[in-house]
C-alpha cells in the first residue's frame, strides 16, 4: 500500500487518495511511502519517477539496529529516501 504525504502549512500531512487519483497524487506528493507496496504500485512509481527503485531485498538487508537510534536529542532515523531534483 502506498501512503501519500504533502507539506501543508509547514507540516507533513498524509493524504487519503482514491485509486483513480493515485497517479496525480504521486506526481504532486512531497513524500511517498512505498513500504510494502504492491507490484502494480511499484511499477507505477517507476513509471512516474526519474530513478530506479531499490529492490525489496536490498532494503531488507539494512540491519534494524542501524535504522534508528535514540539519544538525549531525540530519535534519529536512517532510511532510504529518493528525491527529485531539478536540472
Amino acid at each position: 500500500m502506498l501512503r501519500i504525504f504533502n507539506i501543508e502549512n509547514g507540516k507533513v500531512r498524509e493524504k487519503t487518495v482514491e485509486e483513480t487519483d493515485l497517479k496525480a497524487a504521486i506526481t504532486a506528493a512531497s513524500w511517498v511511502d512505498a513500504y510494502e507496496s504492491s507490484e502494480e504500485e511499484s511499477d507505477l512509481l517507476e513509471d512516474l519517477l526519474p530513478t530506479e527503485l531499490p529492490e525489496s531485498e536490498d532494503v531488507e538487508e539494512i540491519e534494524s539496529s542501524t535504522r534508528y537510534f535514540v539519544d538525549s536529542a531525540g530519535i534519529h532515523v536512517h532510511s532510504l529516501f529518493l528525491s527529485q531534483s531539478e536540472g
